[in-house]
């Protein structure tokens, strides 16, 4: 029995390494995904609607916008009505970035952008008084709600399942 030892034959035999790449890839965009929905689902669940604020460390209460940001909410016989909901529990996306290779949740920025930032991470900062409208600077105490959701996530694996 003669054995075929050239460099074709030995190469052949080997594992198509472009392939097992090529699928060990899709497979991770997959489970980064699934993360990325499952994070973004506790992140609007943990943002509940109560009036007053959270105590720091918590994450915050959200509040129904005054104006403009509604949802339709449709009803069981059809008929379908506007319900006003809060711009930072709806502005929460999550997207997989196939250049880093890495999901990203999070809300998006709205108004002056910087109220999910100072939410989540605390910090000095300027806002309107409701009452008198005069515009006040103050220090914020943190309320993460993104970071705990993703060490939840990650934490419980459900997303590895399916």
């Amino acid at each position: 029995m003669a054995f075929d030892f050239s460099m074709n034959s030995l190469k052949n035999s080997f594992f198509d390494t472009d392939a097992i790449l090529s699928a060990a890839q899709k497979e991770y965009r997959k489970v980064a995904s699934r993360f990325g929905a499952f994070a973004r689902r506790r992140i609007k669940s943990s943002l509940k609607y109560r009036s007053g604020k959270s105590k720091p460390g918590e994450p915050p209460h959200v509040h129904r916008a005054t104006r403009g940001y509604t949802k339709a909410k449709k009803a069981k016989d059809g008929t379908v009505s506007k319900q006003r909901v809060s711009p930072l529990r709806e502005l929460v996306f999550f997207a997989y970035d196939r250049e880093t290779e890495s999901v990203v949740v999070g809300p998006v920025k709205f108004g002056s952008g910087s109220a999910p930032g100072r939410l989540e991470h605390g910090g000095a900062g300027t806002f309107k008084d409701s009452d008198s409208g005069e515009v006040k600077r103050g220090v914020y105490a943190a309320r993460p709600f993104v970071k705990p959701a993703g060490d939840a996530e990650a934490a419980a694996g459900k997303f590895l399942k399916g």
